[in-house]
């Protein structure tokens, strides 16, 4: 019995902690790719391609829509990157004129943590990871500063 650890269970674009155990080394790559492709059925979008996710994130009623969408239909490669700016721009609309310059610095600095939390790791998921996160600090942002404007 052939056991694939954690890490080898990102590469197949997993993130369980819980490791792989089988007796084939070619069913573990099958077993392992089956809840990347589950994760893509998650997805509203009609023939989730690069265009038509695009085409929702910008035609989302808001941040926290874009975000969903993105979460939902990410592709786990750096693809997520130019569809979570979308989501990103969404969200920036809500708020980048309304919150002072230094909520606005703070908003920089989380994009930046994001970008320097998978700087050091190699592979197209960890631009994924990191594609999302901004996308996560753009939505917390987003809702906070709702909750000042009220």
């Amino acid at each position: 019995m052939r056991r694939f650890g954690y890490f080898a269970c990102l590469a197949f674009g997993l993130c369980a902690m819980s490791p792989v155990l089988v007796s084939d080394p070619a069913a573990g790559v099958a077993e392992a790719a089956a809840p990347a492709a589950a994760a893509v059925s998650n997805c509203p979008v009609q023939g989730p391609t690069m265009e038509n996710v695009a085409k929702a994130i910008n035609n989302a009623a808001n941040c926290r829509a874009a975000v969903g969408l993105l979460k939902a239909c990410a592709f786990g490669s750096s693809a997520d990157n130019a569809l979570a700016q979308a989501a990103i721009s969404k969200c920036e609309a809500r708020f980048s004129r309304r919150i002072s310059k230094q909520r606005f610095r703070a908003y920089r600095d989380a994009q930046r943590r994001c970008d320097a939390k998978y700087a050091k790791m190699q592979g197209t998921m960890y631009q994924s990871a990191a594609a999302l996160c901004r996308a996560d600090a753009a939505l917390a942002y987003s809702r906070a500063t709702r909750r000042l404007t009220r």
